[in-house]
């Protein structure tokens, strides 16, 4: 379960008020849970359910260029990549 405050590096930053409301529509659907954090009663946990893990299993069968969309690239394509959307995002 991934515990508040700590972001999975390959995700991207959303705003708060937007991750509520995405994680609200997807425990309304079934697709993950909350449960309170042991080690610290502000926190919850939120993990994919089992329909959560069997959609996420499907998307990516269906998606496999999703899994490294950048495999193309050669390690210089990739970096200079990196240097542009470094810059566009300091503009």
């Amino acid at each position: 379960m991934a515990r508040a405050g700590v972001v999975d590096e390959r995700v991207q930053p959303v705003e708060a008020g937007q991750a509520r409301l995405d994680r609200s529509r997807l425990e309304s659907s079934g697709l993950v849970e909350r449960s309170p954090d042991p080690g610290d009663r502000r926190v919850k946990r939120v993990a994919a359910t089992p329909a959560g893990r069997t959609v996420a299993a499907d998307l990516r069968a269906r998606m496999p260029f999703a899994a490294d969309p950048l495999a193309p690239l050669t390690a210089q394509q990739r970096e200079t990549l990196r240097e542009l959307l470094q810059l566009i995002a300091e503009a």
